[in-house]
């Protein structure tokens, strides 16, 4: 775990330190949430992360291409991802209390 915490960290001070030589207010623009999101759909899967990764990657590039477009607000793709989420989070106790039932 602390390498997999050292490594972001050495990417975001190489980022502000190597490519701005400061510290901007937005320097991130949200790749902790949505790796948060993606580890927990991929439920521990290599290849879940993979698939999840690339999800994620054609929505948040869609939403601008969408927004110029359709017209359509870059909102939109945020509910969608959140709805995503949710309703794997739903399945989950649902999936594990229909196991139970069947064996038990």
């Amino acid at each position: 775990m602390a390498i997999a915490g050292a490594l972001p960290g050495l990417a975001g001070s190489c980022e502000v330190m190597g490519a701005k030589y400061r510290l901007f207010e937005q320097v991130s623009p949200g790749y902790g949430f949505d790796a948060i999101a993606i580890a927990f759909l991929s439920c521990g899967s290599v290849s879940a992360v993979v698939l999840s990764s690339l999800l994620f990657a054609a929505l948040r590039s869609g939403a601008n291409v969408m927004q110029r477009s359709a017209g359509v607000a870059v909102t939109v793709v945020y509910l969608i991802q959140g709805l995503t989420v949710l309703f794997i989070a739903i399945s989950l106790p649902l999936e594990r209390g229909r196991s139970y039932m069947k064996s038990g």
